[in-house]
């Protein structure tokens, strides 16, 4: 019993310190899926009525006032119309980079292979140029995503903040 207690103690005495969670949550109504931001992280976001794209960091969120303070401005969250992300697909760049220096490394060892009267043979150049192909294939369309903030999907501002929940 006396452990049970100091276990509760030791929760509740940790749980008041913790720290809350604050993030931007995109979503797609209908959708479970859920792309997340969080403070620290760099965004590239577009304001609306504006061409440019801003790439900075998340210092704050400020939910009661629907606001984001990045490093060099303060954005209200109704304003962000796009966010555009470069590391959703890290793995098809780098299978991409990968098949492009196989590529080149097989053509080259084939082409070393006739010096030791190694025939040549059209089999080569299928096989290194497909793997030349899917290799520039994957690094140009897994280069960037970039969601429109618009109909069904929406940005809001969330935060995790366990002392805020009132005791029932």
């Amino acid at each position: 019993m006396m452990r049970l207690t100091i276990t509760f103690i030791f929760f509740a005495i940790t749980l008041s310190a913790i720290q809350a969670q604050t993030f931007l949550q995109l979503e797609k109504s209908g959708s479970h899926k859920t792309v997340r931001f969080y403070e620290g992280d760099l965004l590239l976001f577009q304001i609306a009525e504006e061409e440019d794209w801003y790439e900075e960091t998340i210092e704050k969120i400020y939910i009661q006032d629907g606001i984001v303070h990045f490093t060099n401005r303060i954005v209200a969250i109704d304003n962000i119309v796009a966010i555009r992300d470069f590391d959703r697909f890290r793995f098809f760049k780098g299978l991409g980079t990968k098949l492009l220096i196989f590529s080149g490394s097989y053509l080259g060892l084939s082409a070393l292979a006739t010096l030791a009267d190694w025939p040549l043979t059209i089999d080569t150049a299928i096989i290194s140029g497909s793997a030349l192909t899917l290799g520039l294939l994957f690094k140009w369309i897994f280069k960037k995503k970039t969601w429109r903030i618009k109909g069904k999907r929406r940005l809001r501002a969330l935060s995790l903040d366990f002392a805020a929940i009132d005791p029932v």
